[in-house]
């Protein structure tokens, strides 16, 4: 009897999480060249981009438009959003 062969068609990926005040966003409250280059080689190296904030979606809705975040943590973790349809099949979080 031959074993059964396992296909995994998912891709694993990495996830990179930010907060904004204070991390992305200079004391002006903006997102500097620097750091939209450094998110850029991010994105093309392979990396998922997040934000988690306690600010509301309405607070954030210019960095959202400027990044494109994969995922959105706000409202101090009440919202979670993911992915183009907003959902995630699968977190794992890892230390």
């Amino acid at each position: 009897m031959q074993n059964p062969v396992s296909v995994r068609t998912e891709v694993e990926k990495k996830l990179l999480i930010f907060d904004l005040d204070g991390t992305l966003l200079t004391t002006d409250k903006i997102i500097s060249g620097r750091t939209l280059a450094a998110l850029g080689k991010a994105r093309a190296a392979g990396y998922l981009l997040g934000f988690s904030t306690s600010r509301g979606m309405s607070n954030i809705e210019k960095y959202t438009d400027i990044v494109r975040p994969d995922v959105i943590i706000a409202s101090s973790g009440a919202l979670v959003t993911a992915g183009e349809q907003g959902h995630l099949q699968e977190l794992v979080v890892c230390r």
